[in-house]
């Protein structure tokens, strides 16, 4: 993928905004603030969109392995419950603390993920050796 820095960019600017707006929207209410709770579930989905689809792509030139595949399904199931959590927090007067603390861990969950898909770019090969 030719444009991998570029995208890597954008990808920590959105999730910074996610993070600002986030943080944000806990100070001063999703009520008080529609604009901002709108463009903090839009950066979110967005987000996690453009992920999928550059994994995607890199994915039909050369193979994923293993250890891209499992951080790739770890990074879409804690954006899911971050995204679940968040629809929770919005619709109940009253928001569980457990469910505000997944709120808040689930996007660094994320971003570790990412990171950890570049990092297994390489497939594990593992040699036994008998002696």
């Amino acid at each position: 993928m030719p444009d991998t820095f570029n995208q890597s960019i954008l990808f920590a600017v959105l999730f910074i905004l996610i993070m600002i707006t986030g943080y944000r929207l806990a100070k001063v209410g999703h009520k008080d603030n529609s604009l901002l709770f709108t463009l903090h579930k839009l950066a979110a989905l967005t987000n996690l969109i453009l992920i999928d689809r550059m994994v995607y792509l890199h994915h039909k030139t050369e193979p994923l392995v293993i250890g891209q595949k499992t951080s790739m399904i770890l990074l879409n199931v804690f954006f899911l419950v971050t995204i679940v959590s968040g629809a929770l927090m919005s619709f109940e007067k009253t928001s569980i603390a457990s469910v505000k603390i997944v709120h808040k861990i689930g996007p660094w969950f994320s971003v570790i993920s990412l990171g950890c898909t570049d990092l297994c770019d390489e497939p594990l090969i593992i040699k036994a050796e008998f002696i």
